[in-house]
């Protein structure tokens, strides 16, 4: 990535990328319907609250590193599957430099509670949307479901900067795993 583009222009090339490998690798979930693929993602982001839940109960002294990774990578396929920019949701500015956007998200997140507590009240929003899904309840699920993603997401690339000081080569390096698994892969 270049060292002088934007952040928006960042988050949209991640966003890309996340389209392709889930497109890619995990056409198994990228063919399945709609309220399905979200459900699906809902239950990745619960196994990583109940991770998270687990390392600050356990108060293990290296918690997962991959965990607030994959966190993000979800929250970005669940933004991708409602068509949602990330930029956009976050309102970043056009010409915030990507350089900056470490200091931009940590500006954004403060003043907030435990982020055990955030984490714990966006896993609710996500299942609860896709609950009330299947129910067919009178339910706002694409905002809900676009809002809990992006709050989350955000949370997750902040977490992310703070473990590796980068968001787009620790994404990038974790996706690279996945696919190595795929018996089509060639790299």
């Amino acid at each position: 990535m270049s060292s002088h583009q934007t952040a928006r222009q960042l988050l949209l090339e991640i966003q890309r990328q996340q389209f392709s490998h889930d497109e890619s690798f995990h056409r198994e979930i990228a063919r399945l319907p709609v309220a399905r693929r979200l459900t699906h993602m809902a239950l990745h982001i619960s196994k990583y609250f109940s991770r998270a839940v687990r390392n600050e109960v356990e108060a293990r002294p290296n918690p997962n590193p991959r965990n607030w990774i994959d966190t993000f990578i979800i929250c970005t396929s669940i933004a991708n599957i409602l068509n949602v920019r990330l930029a956009d949701y976050w309102e970043v500015d056009e010409d915030l430099p990507e350089a900056r956007l470490r200091r931009w998200l940590t500006t954004k997140l403060e003043g907030r509670g435990p982020l055990l507590g955030e984490f714990a009240e966006l896993n609710d929003i996500l299942c609860s949307a896709c609950e009330k899904l299947d129910h067919l309840e009178d339910h706002a699920y694409r905002l809900k479901i676009a809002a809990g993603a992006c709050r989350l997401a955000m949370m997750a690339a902040d977490r992310v900067y703070v473990q590796h000081n980068e968001l787009f080569n620790p994404v990038t390096a974790r996706l690279l795993e996945t696919k190595r698994k795929n018996m089509f892969f060639e790299g």
